[in-house]
């Protein structure tokens, strides 16, 4: 885990005249970690406020003596203090994107239709789950599942999780032709797992990609085609196993590349053509060379090769990583068109909001969400176009709810129970205001987790009797606590909440409310855990396994030959039909996968081997070679200048020579490990230079 260090916030504040006005210590992970003083006028101006009588918030103070501080009422409006976050920025977002399976499909049965669906959930789940025309259709109504008590918000709002049918697929489904096993996608055709993708035709295996053709195992590519295990790159044509390239044609093993054409193992090249290992050739000397650099696909970048400390576009005043056109945004990563942006990530089309991941398209003013085109949005997840909406999951153009599951179209909703104006700006302050005492802090033993079967933790395990970890909020700021009533620190320098009695204020829902167990979320691909620590840190654990597929046979991935598919299609076409009936054992992981058809002929056309790594792998080996999302202070090995950057020096983390880039070990999970060895930092940058970008854009354009 790389957390953000004391030196790099400092260094922020001074740059951008931002004076740090408190220090906090993480209550997770122990970490120190700032509160700016444009984190408190954002936590003012987002607090949520309720047009109330002077009567009425007078008696409201009165009854409320104990939390008055929390509240305040000027202009008509009782205004509820949102106070300073009691985690980190990485503890944040971990939290956040827990909530959030992009890639783990299963196979279950609608519990609307009875028929088999693909499902972000698997069938041990005990969730409602419909098909997504089911779901979005009139043929059920959530409101039929409101509650009439507003008084525990963790058993009420845990029982409309469990109980209120979930969509099996988030996709924007009436967009998709012949596009079924995908995720967190829309407007695409003939593509097959691809996720968090869009406008895009014949794409397989992608990631965080638009505007693509005929690609397959890409990342993070946009107008890109006849691509394949390419990562990064933009209008890129006929690219093989690249990365960072911009506007290329015909590249194999080539990293930072801008406008080049038939180049082979190269870096850093700008309007080249025919060069090998940045030498520069003959047409006739490329073409012999051609072949080899097809088939060798694990060969590693350029020893020598310059990485920029950072990649930014036509950005102002920022602080981060692949950031295009963004003004003010500091701590984001992976984001288009921000402005006034903090610890946010894969967003775009943004203002003024602090704390929110994987949403698009004119979103203002929200803290700590996981949702899409919202405004004044606080801890929700799931939702779209929303506003003024306080702890809600999966809501659609509805306004002023709170604590509610599933709403379209609504207003003025508690619970998913329908109050007029008046009624809800008077309960949700009363709510608010029990939520932030102490016997009704949000881990209640009464609400039962899904997820009580085997060794996972659950709310009546003997594990939390009188010493239940108060890891998650309902939202709320743990006020202080006397050592005497902290539990002991887990192992690998985490350490464990505080027992029961604390009181848990304005932070994002409680790990045990996700309906995912950590190893399926997105927070396992940047904040990998084992199971062990996993569970210490009170998040769930999915241990289902999905059936073996029906195959004739099963044939290990390292037997599969190594000739391209062209050739093996030349010789012995049946072999390539035998093999779309069996299913083939990764030779990293051991886990079984199959090969389509559409995929075969993808690998003939472009003359490429045949895959022998689980997808899943696959895609972990292409993230590898991303920089973790952290920040560090460290010095341009051009002109000495300080400056942040994504990559670390060799004295601040640890080398190990075993991990080179892009190369898969497998952890205790029996998945591969995305510590240590990831990205360029240790190792990986030792053997590279790490320009600003000044010293960049001298060498490699002027």
């Amino acid at each position: 885990m790389h957390y953000t260090s004391k030196a790099v916030y400092e260094y922020i504040s001074k740059k951008n005249s931002d004076p740090i006005v408190k220090r906090k210590k993480c209550r997770i992970s122990g970490q120190d970690f700032p509160i700016y003083q444009s984190d408190l006028d954002f936590y003012d101006k987002i607090s949520p406020k309720f047009e109330v009588s002077s009567d009425y918030a007078k008696q409201f103070l009165e009854e409320n003596s104990d939390v008055t501080q929390n509240f305040e009422y000027k202009d008509g409006k009782l205004k509820c203090k949102i106070p300073t976050p009691t985690l980190c920025p990485e503890e944040r977002q971990r939290r956040r994107l827990a909530f959030r399976n992009e890639r783990k499909l299963y196979k279950r049965t609608c519990d609307f239709s009875g028929k088999e669906i693909i499902s972000i959930y698997s069938p041990d789940k005990p969730y409602k789950v419909y098909d997504q025309s089911i779901w979005w259709s009139d043929k059920w109504d959530t409101l039929e599942y409101g509650k009439d008590s507003i008084w525990n918000f963790s058993t009420i709002f845990g029982n409309l999780l469990k109980n209120i049918p979930r969509y099996n697929l988030k996709n924007d489904y009436t967009t998709m032709e012949n596009s079924e096993y995908n995720n967190y996608s829309g407007q695409l055709k003939s593509s097959y797992f691809s996720f968090w993708c869009a406008a895009s035709q014949d794409m397989y295996y992608a990631h965080i990609s638009r505007e693509n053709s005929d690609c397959c195992d890409i990342a993070i590519c946009m107008q890109c085609a006849d691509c394949w295990e390419c990562v990064e790159c933009i209008a890129c044509r006929k690219c093989f196993s690249c990365e960072m390239c911009l506007g290329c044609n015909e590249l194999y093993n080539c990293s930072y590349c801008t406008s080049c054409e038939e180049c082979i193992w190269c870096s850093n090249l700008v309007n080249k053509k025919y060069c090998i290992n940045n030498q520069q050739y003959t047409k006739e000397e490329y073409e012999k060379y051609k072949q080899q650099a097809k088939q060798n696909t694990q060969l590693s970048q350029q020893k020598n090769s310059i990485l920029r400390n950072t990649f930014v576009l036509e950005c102002e005043n920022y602080a981060g990583y692949a950031l295009n056109s963004c003004k003010n945004a500091f701590f984001c990563y992976d984001s288009a068109w921000l402005d006034t942006v903090k610890y946010s990530t894969s967003c775009g089309m943004m203002s003024n909001t602090m704390d929110n991941d994987h949403w698009t398209t004119g979103s203002d003013i929200s803290y700590e969400s996981l949702s899409w085109e919202w405004r004044f949005d606080i801890f929700s997840s799931n939702s779209e176009n929303t506003s003024n909406t306080i702890y809600c999951d999966m809501c659609y153009n509805s306004n002023f709810c709170f604590g509610c599951v599933g709403l379209r179209n609504k207003e003025y909703c508690i619970f998913n129970k329908q109050y007029t104006k008046e009624e809800y700006n008077q309960l949700v302050p009363k709510l608010i205001a029990q939520m932030m005492r102490t016997q009704t802090s949000w881990t209640n033993p009464s609400f039962t987790s899904p997820f009580n079967k085997g060794d996972t933790p659950s709310w009546n395990s003997p594990l939390i009797k009188g010493d239940v970890p108060q890891s998650g909020t309902g939202g709320f700021d743990t006020t202080e606590k006397s050592e005497a009533n902290k539990v002991p620190p887990c192992e690998g320098g985490y350490s464990s909440e505080t027992r029961e009695g604390g009181k848990q204020r304005w932070e994002f829902f409680d790990p045990q409310l996700s309906p995912f167990g950590y190893n399926e979320t997105v927070a396992m691909e940047y904040y990998p855990l084992s199971k062990e620590e996993a569970l210490k840190l009170w998040y769930k654990r999915s241990d289902y396994e999905a059936p073996f597929p029906k195959v004739e046979k099963f044939v290990q991935g390292k037997k599969l030959r190594t000739a391209s598919c062209k050739t093996i299609y030349e010789q012995k076409p049946e072999l390539l039909e035998k093999l779309l009936n069996y299913a083939v054992v990764c030779e990293v992981s051991g886990r079984p996968f199959r090969i389509i058809k559409q995929e075969i002929d993808f690998y003939i056309k472009h003359d490429l081997p045949l895959p022998r790594k689980h997808p899943d792998i696959r895609h972990q080996e292409r993230m590898n070679k991303r920089p973790w999302r952290t920040l560090y202070l460290r010095n341009c090995d051009k002109c000495g200048e300080e400056m942040l950057s994504v990559y670390s020096s060799w004295k601040q983390i640890s080398p190990n020579p075993s991990l080179s880039r892009g190369e898969s070990t497998l952890n205790t999970e029996g998945s591969i490990s995305l510590d240590k060895g990831r990205g360029r930092e240790g190792f990986d940058t030792m053997q590279q230079k790490i320009y600003c970008e000044k010293c960049y854009q001298k060498e490699i354009y002027w």
